[in-house]
């Protein structure tokens, strides 16, 4: 009996290991093209990572962003906000398994006077065409004076 249960513990740690690589392996890349849409200005090509009728919740705004205008409006703000600094991400995990995928980081992002950090959250859903876009995207931003 003991044998049994142990073998079926070993079976779904292997079956939630393969899901957890097959995230990642899915959702990596499109990360990576999310962070280069982002820094260079480039919404046309970001438009197509992400669902018509996403939402981006702001946690410290207490807002919630519908679509793509709204969300772009207010990731064009952030960036103003932090200029070129980049983000560097202190944890990353990636969960889940198709049709559904979320991504969660902890970041942070320096800028001469201020450090901002927080988690952030992606739900990213396959579409009928195979597509992988982002249906649901949330962040907390704690700020720290730097001087």
């Amino acid at each position: 009996m003991q044998r049994a249960i142990l073998s079926l513990l070993f079976v779904g740690v292997a079956v939630l290991a393969d899901d957890t690589s097959k995230a990642a392996l899915t959702l990596a890349p499109l990360i990576k093209k999310y962070q280069e849409y982002i820094y260079a200005g480039n919404y046309d090509d970001l438009k197509d990572l992400y669902d018509p009728h996403a939402v981006l919740v702001v946690v410290a705004k207490n807002k919630a962003f519908l679509g793509h205008k709204a969300i772009f409006d207010e990731i064009k703000d952030t960036r103003k906000k932090v200029g070129s600094a980049k983000s560097e991400f202190i944890t990353e995990s990636f969960t889940g398994s198709a049709p559904v995928l979320q991504y969660e980081n902890t970041w942070k992002v320096v800028t001469d006077e201020i450090e901002y950090s927080g988690p952030y959250k992606a739900i990213w859903s396959q579409n009928k065409d195979g597509q992988w876009k982002i249906i649901h995207e949330e962040y907390a931003e704690h700020a720290r004076r730097r001087k």
